[in-house]
């Protein structure tokens, strides 16, 4: 099961915020990566999203823990990947998400709406 993903938008907190309104969960400050929201599902299965700046990249860390010493104790960050603002911003990606939420169809075009997003009901049949 896939808990949380992290996406790159031009307005973190408006979109984390709608996000939230959608899932009547919860927003947060997301440290790890400057001007980022964690937004929280609520649903009691960690469902997360991580809204970064649209020029937020992940890089991946270097080298790895020993395994042989290793407790819960043990710091790791050196070896994780760090969120690294770039001077490339993309107008386009291919990051996309379904997500559940207990809203129907209209409050969620209504919601998409009231911010200037483009929606439609597809049909993949």
């Amino acid at each position: 099961m896939i808990n949380h993903v992290s996406i790159g938008v031009n307005d973190p907190i408006k979109v984390a915020n709608l996000i939230a309104e959608i899932w009547n969960g919860y927003v947060f400050p997301f440290p790890p990566s400057p001007n980022s929201f964690l937004v929280v599902a609520g649903d009691g299965k960690g469902t997360a999203i991580e809204v970064t700046p649209i020029n937020t990249v992940l890089v991946p860390g270097e080298g790895f823990p020993s395994e042989t010493d290793f407790d819960l104790s043990t710091p790791t960050e050196e070896f994780e990947a760090k969120f690294v603002s770039t001077d490339f911003s993309p107008r386009f990606s291919a990051t996309h998400i379904a997500v559940n939420t207990n809203l129907s169809e209209a409050d969620v075009k209504e919601l998409a709406n009231r911010e200037g997003w483009r929606t439609i009901t597809a049909n993949r049949g």
